[in-house]
């Protein structure tokens, strides 16, 4: 992980790699079949509840809720970490367990729909107040969202409520003469110092405009932290005003003339007043994509890593954050079915 100092509150970017969020999302999708069990040892005042309540009750063990069958079993106290006790003194002793009824996909689904009701809008607080507090005091953040995955370092600067911008490396050589990778670095973290901490601001430099192209802009009525049902995410998207010419990029793959594609140009926009969203998809975008990072350590360093999608006019920001990691959890717990236990 690389990780650069940025301004004087000393706020950190480190660089995370896109195949270990990958890897992490396949590790959670393994573990989420909807009969996923643990056991978990109930106390002497749940207890008596355990042993009395009626064949399908459902009963709250928390984190997990179970609908308990009439079938009981004798085990051995299991000796992994993911046994849950309120009083751990059990260990080598045997339990008395209660089987649970097996989950269906429609019950499951029932209560993720329940907790998404309930909690989707506490949790889009919470993940837009973490997002502004890892921010600067001119409400951005900057650094290399590229280098540690491809080796060849690309510079952002994402300002939460503002642009997302991406320097072009090309134009800052050819201007200010700087050919090698480090002298052309510290150019570019001197000119976006300058930029940002100027009296005008960056947006209103129009050196800073030169060099450094828009990916994404905050729109108050589209940016605001959504959960993706799909992909299972929470996400933010900076729209652009550039067109999506994808279709291009599809017919060039396949050796064909851009010409034979027809494109939906019925969309339009007049200004950043009436600004919305197309149907389909037609404009340039940046979307901010959140994993769960649960012991984010220092607070003042913010993992990323940045990719551009040409397919799908896409660049997504990819980042690790606390503020995910309480929905996630309840979201996996549902798909766990809890064998509750009584030490003999």
């Amino acid at each position: 992980m690389s990780r650069f100092p940025h301004s004087n509150v000393g706020l950190v970017i480190g660089l995370v790699s896109l195949l270990l969020q990958l890897h992490r999302v396949m590790v959670i999708t393994e573990a989420a079949a909807i009969n996923s069990f643990t056991v978990i040892l109930v106390n002497d005042r749940n207890s008596a509840a355990l042993r009395e309540a009626p064949t399908g009750t459902t009963m709250q063990i928390p984190p997990y809720v179970v609908r308990l069958s009439a079938d009981w079993t004798v085990i051995e106290n299991p000796q992994w970490n993911e046994v849950s006790s309120e009083e751990n003194d059990s260990e080598g002793r045997l339990l008395h367990c209660r089987l649970p009824l097996p989950q269906d996909e429609n019950t499951v689904q029932t209560q993720v729909k329940h907790y998404i009701q309930l909690q989707e809008h506490r949790t889009a607080v919470r993940i837009w107040h973490w997002l502004e507090g890892m921010m600067n005091r001119d409400g951005c953040i900057f650094g290399d969202g590229e280098g540690p995955i491809t080796g060849v370092s690309e510079w952002y600067l994402f300002c939460v409520r503002g642009a997302v911008r991406k320097v072009n490396k090309t134009t800052v050589a050819v201007l200010y003469g700087n050919r090698t990778s480090q002298k052309l670095q510290q150019t570019v973290r001197r000119l976006v110092h300058r930029a940002r901490w100027s009296s005008q601001g960056s947006e209103r430099s129009k050196s800073f405009k030169r060099w450094t192209s828009r990916i994404g802009e905050y729109k108050a009525n589209v940016t605001w932290p959504r959960w993706n049902v799909e992909r299972q995410l929470w996400e933010l998207i900076y729209p652009t005003r550039r067109e999506c010419r994808a279709w291009e990029a599809d017919a060039a793959a396949f050796g064909e003339s851009p010409e034979r594609y027809i494109r939906n140009e019925s969309h339009r926009w007049s200004d950043s007043r009436s600004f919305t969203l197309p149907r389909n998809k037609e404009v340039w975008e940046t979307v901010v994509r959140l994993y769960c990072q649960q012991n984010q350590g220092d607070r003042h360093v913010l993992d990323w890593s940045i990719t551009e999608v040409l397919q799908t006019c896409t660049h997504e920001v990819l980042l690790r954050s606390p503020a995910v990691c309480e929905w996630s959890q309840v979201l996996q717990n549902f798909h766990v079915n809890p064998i509750p236990c009584i030490p003999i």
